[in-house]
Order: structure tokens, then sequence, then C-alpha cells
């Protein structure tokens, strides 16, 4: 049984919860003699705030191509981490609605912004060249070739967009703009209850967010029509075989 260790740059700690649900029951789901450990790197256990895109914007811009190449390895160190604590791979989270962050243009420039109209393709593209931009572009002094280890993974709109594709069927979650509503509606159906019309989010906490992750992987293989977290996955996978 193989292991792949990975470390998690995500916008919250929710992301983070989501994203090791899913990816562990993708695995379990296609049978691979794979086993997945996760790190969290941004936001850390012990943060008490969530972040945000301008945290994943730091991390990036605080850790230069050289450091995390170096903090990858097995021989390596990752932020004063044992050796026994170094990763096959990062993986650097972001929501597709940071097209519509007010200052994400000053973090992207010279790069123009889908409209909140635009399609999810759109969207979910701009997202991974801000997050190549962010990785590689921001830092002049890198003349490298961008590692595959560090995985760049957009979520159009929102992770919840994963949630909502498992947990809902005959919806095209990533078209659209009401994900969040659509997510408390569908958690108060799981407890066989009506959401309350002023609903409009479920709250952000772990336990909530792993109870729908672990329901929504019921459902694994509508999860993986969504573009980007397939994408996400093969990947993984990929690295995993090499």
């Amino acid at each position: 049984m193989k292991t792949l260790k990975l470390g998690l740059v995500t916008e919250g700690k929710t992301d983070q919860v989501v994203l090791r649900e899913l990816l562990t029951a993708v695995v379990k789901r296609r049978g691979e003699a794979l086993t997945l450990e996760f790190r969290d790197l941004q936001p850390t256990a012990d943060r008490t705030s969530e972040g945000g895109l301008e945290m994943v914007y730091k991390w990036c811009l605080n850790n230069p191509p050289e450091e995390r190449a170096n903090r990858f390895q097995r021989d390596g160190l990752f932020a004063g981490l044992s050796q026994n604590n170094s990763f096959d791979a990062i993986i650097i989270h972001l929501d597709g609605d940071s097209c519509d962050h007010p200052r994400i243009s000053m973090l992207m420039p010279d790069s123009a912004i889908p409209l909140p109209d635009a399609s999810a393709t759109d969207r979910g593209d701009f997202v991974e060249r801000t997050l190549n931009h962010w990785l590689w572009t921001l830092h002049p002094t890198w003349d490298g070739i961008k590692d595959l280890r560090q995985i760049p993974a957009p979520a159009v709109e929102m992770t919840e967009t994963w949630l909502v594709a498992g947990l809902c069927e005959d919806f095209a979650p990533e078209e659209s703009k009401e994900i969040l509503r659509r997510l408390v509606e569908l958690d108060f159906s799981l407890k066989n209850k009506v959401a309350p019309k002023d609903a409009k989010q479920v709250k952000k906490e772990r336990e909530n967010y792993r109870r729908l992750s672990m329901a929504a992987a019921n459902q694994i293989d509508r999860i993986l029509s969504c573009y980007y977290f397939n994408q996400l996955v093969s990947r993984i996978l990929m690295l995993a075989s090499c």
C-alpha cells in the first residue's frame, strides 16, 4: 500500500475538510492501493481566523519556488517539521468567486478578470492562472520548470459546489451562483427538515462540513463530473503512479 503525503493550502479550514473527505473517498471508490495523508499548511490548525484569498496569496509570496521544492522532498524539511512530515505534493486551493474579490486586480495584474456572469470554464481558468501566477511568475528570480508536485486546485464557484454536486441529482452546480443557499436546503433535507427562508449558508464549522462531505461522498461519481475536481484527482493519481 503506497502512502501519498499531501500538504493543504486553502482559503479556509472547511475547504480543508472537503478536500480531505472527498479525495479520500475517490481513492476508496476506485480501489486504489493508495492511502492519502494530509497536513494543513494554510490555515494551520491553530489559526482562529478562516484565512481567505489574501492569505493564500501571502503563503505563495512567502514561500518561493526553490524553498517549496526543498520542503517537498522526502529528505527535506517543511517549516521546521520533522523529516517524517515532509510532503509528496502540496495542493493550493482557491475559489472561483475570488474573481469578484475587490482586490483581485491588484493581486493578479495584467489579466482580464471574468465578470460574474462569465462561464464556469472562464472563471475556473482565471483562478488557475491566478494560482500559477502566485506560485511562479510572482517570483522573478525563479527560472526553473514548474513542479508538478505543486498542484493548483481551483473550485468553481467554491468547494461547496462539490458538496452540492454529490448531494443533489440533476443539478448543474458549477453554473449556479446560489450554491450556499442550495447547500443549506440540502443540509436541512438530510435532517428531514425545511430550511428557513432567511438561512443563507451552512455554519462554517469543521464538523458541519465533515458531515456534509461524508454524505456527498456517497455519490462521488457525480462530484467527479465537476471539471476542476476531476482534474485535481487526475493530478494526484498521476503522482501516485510515479
